[in-house]
């Protein structure tokens, strides 16, 4: 009887023990990060956008550059796999999304957008040691090893500005900008600078992100009797803005850095320039087209198209094949790719310098007809 009774044990030990392995092998897969899919190791890569609240439209676009960038990944060692994380561009979720993506999904690289979130995340992308592709036009973003700013530099931005206020004959500028905005301040303060070099007068006036009534500080940007309204701000203040000054009887030029493209009210600034990204290669706007079926797809979304380019290139470059390369390997060969001119989505023979940030110039945009259109460059 107990033979027998030992017997009947005998597959519940055996089901046991096999259970037991195939957990430990499944730990050993999910530390290691060699998950598989058809026969190939996965490589994560995260992508934090704000995909709600008041510029989730600009970051569905962005999306859409990823996925496009990501589907068109094919002949490769590894399958790579998107992870989508919401901020809201509120930086606080951004850390904790980018926490969430390195503790939990075990990304091999990252993105984000907006400088102040690039600035938030930073220090924490070069203590995990991920690579972290800022779409920023705040220099902090690009601070370490891991850290690169794949956007046209704010020096760029602020150069454009100026060579076509110059050429426009401007003498007297009234600047209205977001104070706190990492990226906005980098973009002002450059300006600001080039601006004095032309003997331009400027006069600034700030305000705080959520602040509605703008009157006040429009009657005394009024008393200066300005060439031309220099709005340095994103949606929903630069529409208050903009109808508050022209409902003050204001009907001066205004002009901004990327401000226009990331309106939800082009008609607004309809016959408007402003200064913006060039506009991306012709192939990637036939492909959004194409797929998404957008006629002015976010600059932006370029910009992380050819990141996704980028960080693929290395990871074929630092693995073999059979497991994921760590960080470390990845970021390594990143180093060496990104200093090398290369044709992408967002530009044609470009590249990172020595402080990780894209070398790239920006264009002259106008509002014709509810449209974004590129001008060309100064």
């Amino acid at each position: 009887m107990t033979a027998k009774k030992n017997l009947l044990k005998l597959p519940v030990l055996v089901a046991t023990v096999v259970v037991a392995i195939l957990a430990v092998i499944l730990i050993y897969l999910y530390q290691n990060n060699i998950q598989t899919s058809a026969g190939k190791p996965v490589v994560k890569l995260g992508v934090i956008l704000p995909l709600s609240g008041d510029l989730a439209f600009i970051g569905e676009s962005i999306q859409h550059g990823a996925e496009l960038a990501n589907g068109e990944v094919k002949d490769t060692k590894y399958t790579y796999q998107l992870v989508f994380e919401d901020d809201e561009l509120n930086p606080t979720k951004s850390v904790t999304a980018l926490n969430k993506l390195v503790d939990f999904d075990k990304v091999s690289g990252v993105m984000s957008f907006s400088g102040t979130v690039g600035q938030a995340l930073a220090p924490i992308a070069e203590k995990t040691k991920v690579p972290h592709f800022a779409i920023s036009s705040d220099p902090k973003a690009a601070v370490g090893a891991y850290n690169y700013i794949n956007f046209v530099s704010p020096e760029s931005e602020a150069e454009t500005m100026v060579k076509a206020l110059t050429r426009k004959g401007i003498k007297t500028v009234a600047t209205l900008s977001q104070s706190g905005n990492a990226g906005g301040e980098s973009l002002v303060a450059a300006v600001e600078k080039g601006l004095k070099a032309k003997s331009i007068a400027n006069t600034k006036q700030e305000f705080t992100a959520g602040d509605t009534d703008f009157r006040t500080v429009i009657q005394k940007l009024r008393n200066t009797n300005p060439d031309i309204y220099f709005i340095m701000a994103v949606s929903p203040e630069i529409e208050l803005i903009t109808k508050q000054l022209r409902e003050a009887g204001i009907d001066t030029p205004i002009t901004s850095i990327e401000g226009f493209s990331q309106s939800t009210q082009l008609e607004l600034y309809e016959g408007q320039w402003f200064v913006d990204p060039a506009d991306p290669t012709g192939d990637y706007l036939k492909k959004m087209k194409a797929k998404y079926n957008e006629d002015n797809p976010s600059p932006y979304g370029a910009n992380i198209y050819d990141s996704i380019k980028l960080l693929v290139q290395a990871t074929e470059a630092a693995g073999n094949g059979r497991k994921v390369p760590t960080n470390t390997e990845i970021n390594s060969k990143l180093i060496n790719i990104t200093k090398v001119k290369y044709d992408g989505a967002a530009g044609l023979g470009v590249y990172f310098n020595n402080d990780g940030v894209l070398v790239d110039k920006a264009g002259i945009k106008e509002i014709r007809k509810g449209k974004i259109v590129y001008v060309g460059r100064e």
